[in-house]
């Protein structure tokens, strides 16, 4: 689907009995016509299947050539900062992958754009002169071009290639509920058509392929989140909780940090592991393994029902913890008064 298409192509070779474009002559007149009619096949198929790559070739998007830029990123003069992420995560991930350098420049460093059946032309004198263009986030070029963000909800991405251009936009700052939209399209692209893969937090969890020449061509996608909110437990913070197991193993609330933040570090600028999956968006949701009950109910459970919480070291029983199978009926005795919708509940599990 993305990037260029080889077909090997060999020559028909004749089989051991000599039929396998040709048959035998026992009505010479009936079989030269068929053999005519065989080889004319043929040689359409072998012009086709040569033929096909070529015009893929032609319509390409080529962002890097030889490890040199063929392409330049255009932003507007003033854009998003979720397309300023983008462009930075972009140009590095480019340069990690072939070794270019891409350019960063505003739409109006351009000069004069023509714009003629989606190709795109800037003068002589303009701050990019020949190659291909990265349209990144909302932009006036963008839209000349016929791409805007109509039509998509909060988190929404367009990823679009034209004969000189590929467009990478989002909603970005016109859906608050979820403003990272041109860098959802970035890292989309990135996994979906250059094969980068962001498997853990840190610089061993990313998987980055290595090709001197990036060609794209063929794409068009249009996409909204179907979830306004999407989040799993991630705990990159310091809990007061972490703070006993932390001095028991003889670290501290500062070794922590350092620890997270040195093993999430990466070679290129890379938006933390839970926006690179896309994770975001809110809807101003509560949600976690127990909110939906609120703390003063566990409270009352811990008063009522001490048995049904687990017992610590030092004799006491922790409200965090649950256990039992009484202390399953009644929090499910509970939370079953609550399953029904509501306009005032902002609580799910």
């Amino acid at each position: 689907m993305f990037g260029e298409i080889e077909f090997p192509v060999s020559a028909p070779t004749r089989g051991d009995r000599g039929d396998s474009l040709e048959v035998e002559e026992t009505t010479a007149l009936g079989a030269g016509k068929l053999l005519a009619r065989k080889e004319l096949a043929a040689l359409a198929l072998l012009s086709l299947l040569f033929a096909w790559p070529l015009a893929g070739r032609a319509s390409a998007v080529t962002i890097a050539r030889e490890g040199q830029p063929a392409a330049v990123i255009v932003m507007a003069d003033k854009p998003s900062p979720a397309a300023r992420e983008a462009a930075s995560v972009l140009a590095d991930h480019v340069f990690q992958i072939s070794g270019a350098r891409l350019e960063v420049l505003g739409e109006g460093k351009l000069g004069k754009v023509e714009i003629a059946n989606g190709r795109i032309t800037v003068p002589a004198s303009s701050a990019w002169g020949n190659g291909d263009f990265v349209l990144l986030g909302q932009s006036d070029l963008a839209r000349r071009i016929g791409v805007s963000i109509e039509g998509l909800g909060p988190g929404g991405i367009v990823i679009r290639t034209f004969p000189n251009a590929l467009v990478l936009l989002g909603t970005d700052d016109a859906t608050p509920s979820d403003p990272s939209g041109t860098l959802y399209a970035v890292t989309t692209f990135l996994e979906d058509a250059l094969g980068v893969r962001y498997l853990w937090p840190g610089e061993s969890g990313k998987v980055v392929p290595r090709m001197q020449t990036i060609a794209v061509s063929g794409l068009d996608i249009g996409f909204s989140p179907a979830l306004g909110q999407r989040i799993i437990r991630w705990e990159d913070y310091y809990a007061p909780r972490h703070g006993p197991a932390l001095e028991r193993l003889g670290f501290t609330e500062e070794d922590f940090a350092r620890a997270r933040s040195d093993g999430s570090k990466t070679r290129a600028t890379t938006p933390n592991w839970m926006k690179w999956h896309r994770m975001g968006g809110t809807l101003n949701v509560r949600m976690g393994d127990g909110t939906i009950l609120p703390r003063e109910t566990w409270l009352k459970f811990l008063e009522e029902h001490p048995e049904w919480f687990a017992m610590q070291l030092d004799g006491s029983r922790d409200q965090g913890l649950r256990s039992g199978p009484a202390g399953v009926r009644g929090y499910a005795n509970r939370t079953g008064n609550l399953s029904k919708p509501s306009r005032e509940r902002r609580s799910r599990n």
